[in-house]
């Protein structure tokens, strides 16, 4: 995608993202060092970690704004703050799945509502594939919870389009 978006320029793309992270993590770990990189474009996608570790909507809040307001701050990159998907509907039973829903829900209306806030870019990859990670397991992972192949495909295509779509 970054190549896609370079117009055949020099692309150096950085990837600050580790396995398993939440936004605590990424502000212990990862902040300094993406500041520090002065990237030119900035996509934020972080949080189901934080959902899946039952951290909370009040901190999950307060962690996502000290990342915006560093990243405005102290880089001049264009950001993209990009929902959360609706990953594993099929992985856990009941109440589990609701509770999950229910918190990427309320998690993504705090992402959105940050990023008019903070002047950012909002990419919403969570509701145009909902029904279409649901109706096709083949979207999912064998784990029913990380994306596939074609389900990372998906959600990199509407990134794409939607940053494609700001130049």
């Amino acid at each position: 995608m970054a190549k896609d978006l370079s117009n055949n320029g020099k692309v150096i793309l950085q990837n600050f993202s580790y396995p398993g992270y939440r936004t605590d993590d990424l502000i212990k770990n990862s902040l300094e060092p993406a500041i520090a990189s002065q990237p030119q474009l900035i996509t934020l996608l972080i949080g189901t970690n934080d959902i899946h570790g039952f951290y909370g909507a009040e901190k999950f809040k307060k962690n996502y704004q000290i990342i915006l307001e560093r990243l405005i701050k102290e880089t001049q990159a264009e950001i993209y703050a990009i929902s959360l998907p609706f990953i594993g509907d099929k992985a856990f039973l009941p109440p589990n799945n609701y509770y999950f829903t229910r918190q990427t829900v309320e998690f993504n209306k705090i992402i959105k509502d940050l990023a008019a806030t903070y002047g950012v870019k909002y990419i919403d990859i969570a509701e145009p594939t909902r029904a279409i990670f649901q109706k096709d397991q083949s979207y999912y992972a064998a784990d029913k919870f990380h994306p596939s192949a074609a389900g990372d495909a998906i959600w990199k295509k509407i990134i794409f389009e939607n940053i494609v779509a700001e130049h």
